[in-house]
């Protein structure tokens, strides 16, 4: 099994501190709009969670799990378990923990505007800018970081440290 050395690069004291104020501007913007609220398993639950429990409007909550087709030219999502709730007439806000390649959340924010959504949004942790392949950029998003591999905060490495309370960078593997 390797060996990782981890790097705290975000506290989370700085987390809760951005969540805080991201669900005050999430408040503001949905004020009386009811939004239906989607977060993308596994990574955006914990996201999804705390930043929810901050909110002071009304909402409603679904979720997908989803991904990117890998090596396919269609550019199409491959469900894992779709939404329960119908996104024609909402203001819908997907949540995650990471915005990275961008074109899992790039697919998925079309598939709710082609399925009758009034709006869609994207709310992400940590919009990192390394990778991103599509053209989107996050709504909101708690911070802004370059590169690295990241984990902690839903984020993970082969399933491993997602738990993690904080946000680390993997310095290197050994």
């Amino acid at each position: 099994m390797k060996s990782f050395r981890l790097r705290k690069l975000i506290s989370r004291k700085e987390i809760m501190q951005k969540v805080d104020e991201i669900a005050s501007e999430i408040d503001r913007q949905y004020k009386d709009k009811n939004p239906l609220i989607i977060y993308i398993l596994v990574g955006g639950k914990t996201f999804f969670e705390i930043l929810t429990s901050k909110l002071h409007i009304p909402f409603d909550t679904d979720f997908v799990w989803v991904r990117s087709y890998a090596g396919t030219k269609s550019g199409g999502l491959e469900w894992l378990e779709k939404n329960k709730k119908d996104f024609t007439g909402r203001n819908c806000l997907i949540v995650d923990d990471i915005l990275d390649t961008g074109k899992t959340i790039k697919l998925l924010k079309k598939h709710i505007e082609e399925n009758g959504a009034v709006s869609c949004k994207v709310c992400v942790a940590v919009d990192k800018l390394e990778r991103r392949e599509e053209d989107i950029q996050p709504d909101f998003s708690l911070f802004h970081v370059e590169k690295g591999f990241l984990v902690g905060f839903g984020m993970d490495y082969d399933g491993m440290f997602r738990e993690l309370k904080d946000i680390y960078v993997i310095e290197e593997d050994v």
